[in-house]
């Protein structure tokens, strides 16, 4: 019983005997008529049963030993006894006894367990952080294994993770034994807000806290790997192994996100991002570039790091002073050829070789491959007083490069070649066909002027319309006209057309004529059409009229809807009288 009543002189539990009278109104014991069916509380038993239940649950604690240490005792009826204690607590909750009450036998409990203990654990978790036991925390955490703790912990909400990361616990004990597993989970969490900034700053620091074990490792370089450009990070500070496992990273996608997916659980928003390597980690290939030793690899990952971010100019610099360093120093063979490529082509255009350099580089064709025409110049200019074979050979060189940009600047190339080197047949042979290329592009530009000319010809530069829809010409005779008003020409031209309807002296008969007239003109040419007639052509080459007799059919023009005439002119210029007789147009 939980809540004892009394009915008919006997004691029931209050929600069986409310049952019980629902479906019939009589006594369970007696099955007589009950006569009242009001419940009256059994104090007695009801003080009975609170008294039983907490002797139950202090029997259990002071058996706690024996059902921890003894082997007489059943292990399922340990078992059973603490799910009853547990049962005759968890009613009482949240009163801060029975929280306590409970936590010391889930305590028990979990220690009774081999197995599945995963979701004791975990409410022992809650109800310790709810009473902030420390020392109690303390000895739970200590009490069971990094494996069940990395499990509980997975499944609790941020903020209540957050507190039990933080409880004092861990100012109780610097070294306590779950410190990793926290930190992990910590570290997972936070991966998965590496987006903010101030997290992603926490993130880090915390995985430069841990020794550089393999795992703990392998996370910060991938960290520093996918957000190089959000990190403040002084990369000389870092240790080598760290940055060769940032460029495992650079080099692998794949490696990549196998390292975030294993460590964090999550692939930090790797295989999201088409654009791998991210363009700011070029400042790791250069910070392994310089600690490495060999050659070779220096050179090659020195240009892995210029062409993964070109624009930096910051990077360039440093490339081209450590390149400098190199190239000054003592080295011979395929690094040195591989170190001189890259300076050349790092070089900007128009930019100077260093003084100090110049005599030191070999200027090989190899060496010149990836030299732009304009840099080439500059140095044919810089290293001619000096080596003027050499000097012209890359003159020379720029020249022929030049050719499909610019023929005029191909042309000056081969004459500086020239003036350093007369006697070089491929200097002479160059110029000589640059001046035969400049010729042929002079003239095909002749030619295209001449086409666009013509083209400029055949276009109308004025185009008029009259509409001969509004007027009313069946009453018209033959040799009556229509003018319309003056055209709106410029430069002082004066222009006007007359139309005869149905025709005048010499035209046929449904033929209509018509006259331009043309004032202070030099030179007018064009064409004019008539409604649906074709194009007739006309010029002048004075003041005057143009006139064409049978210009169109009459029945056309007596046809009110859309009658029209298009006047088109192609060429005009004015005619001043007076003036020096130079016509104006």
């Amino acid at each position: 019983m939980e809540d004892p009543v009394i009915a008919d002189g006997y004691t029931y539990e209050r929600s069986f005997i409310e049952r019980s009278l629902d479906l019939k109104k009589e006594s369970p014991m007696t099955k007589e008529q009950i006569q009242s069916l009001v419940l009256f509380p059994n104090r007695d038993k009801k003080s009975a049963i609170v008294q039983y239940k907490e002797s139950v649950v202090q029997g259990v604690f002071s058996l706690k030993e024996q059902l921890l240490s003894s082997d007489r005792i059943d292990q399922a009826l340990k078992l059973e006894l603490l799910e009853k204690a547990e049962l005759f607590v968890r009613p009482l909750l949240p009163d801060t006894s029975a929280r306590k009450q409970l936590a010391a036998l889930l305590l028990i409990r979990v220690k009774l367990l081999s197995s599945n203990r995963d979701s004791v654990i975990l409410e022992i978790c809650v109800l310790l952080l709810d009473f902030g036991d420390e020392k109690l925390t303390l000895e739970f955490l200590s009490g069971i294994s990094a494996q069940e703790v990395a499990r509980v912990i997975e499944e609790l909400e941020d903020e209540m993770f957050s507190r039990l990361r933080e409880t004092q616990v861990f100012h109780l004990s610097p070294v306590h034994p779950h410190r990793d597993a926290f930190d992990l989970e910590c570290a997972r969490r936070l991966a998965r807000r590496a987006g903010d900034d101030v997290e992603l700053k926490e993130l880090w620091n915390l995985l430069l806290l841990h020794d550089p074990q393999d795992s703990w490792l392998n996370a910060a370089a991938v960290v520093l790997a996918s957000f190089i450009d959000k990190l403040d990070v002084d990369l000389p500070t870092l240790g080598d192994q760290l940055l060769h496992q940032a460029y495992r990273c650079l080099h692998n996608k794949d490696v990549a996100m196998s390292m975030a997916t294993e460590f964090f659980k999550y692939d930090l928003g790797i295989s999201a991002n088409l654009a791998w390597p991210p363009k700011g980690c070029a400042c790791i290939l250069m910070e392994v570039a310089i600690r490495t030793e060999d050659d070779q690899r220096k050179i090659r990952l020195l240009a892995q790091a210029y062409n993964m971010d070109p624009g930096n100019q910051s990077l360039r610099s440093t490339n081209l002073k450590h390149l400098h360093q190199y190239l000054l120093s003592d080295h011979e063979g395929a690094s040195t050829d591989m170190a001189e490529r890259l300076f050349l082509k790092l070089s900007v255009e128009k930019e100077e070789i260093p003084e100090d350099l110049i005599l030191r580089l070999t200027l090989g064709d190899s060496q010149l491959d990836d030299v732009s025409a304009d840099q080439l110049l500059v140095l044919a200019r810089q290293i001619g007083p000096k080596l003027q074979m050499d000097g012209a050979r890359l003159a020379a060189k720029a020249g022929r490069l030049l050719r499909s940009r610019d023929l005029a600047e191909a042309q000056d190339a081969f004459l500086l070649a020239f003036s350093l080197d007369c006697k070089n047949d491929g200097v002479v042979d160059g110029l000589i066909q640059s001046a035969r290329d400049f010729k042929k592009k002079c003239q095909s530009l002749e030619e295209e002027c001449q086409r666009l000319e013509k083209s400029c010809q055949d276009r109308s530069v004025i185009s008029f319309v009259w509409d001969l829809s509004g007027h009313d010409f069946r009453g018209f005779r033959k040799g009556e006209r229509q003018t319309s008003e003056k055209l709106p020409l410029s430069w002082g031209i004066n222009a006007w057309i007359s139309l005869f309807p149905k025709g005048e002296e010499g035209s046929l008969y449904g033929k209509a004529s018509l006259h331009l007239d043309f004032e202070n003109v030099a030179c007018v040419r064009g064409k004019v059409r008539g409604g649906n007639q074709a194009d007739v052509d006309f010029a002048l080459d004075r003041p005057g009229t143009w006139l064409r007799r049978n210009f169109m059919d009459t029945s056309e023009i007596l046809d009110e809807k859309g009658a029209h005439i298009t006047l088109q002119i192609y060429c005009l210029s004015n005619f001043q009288p007076g003036g020096d007789g130079v016509p104006k147009g």
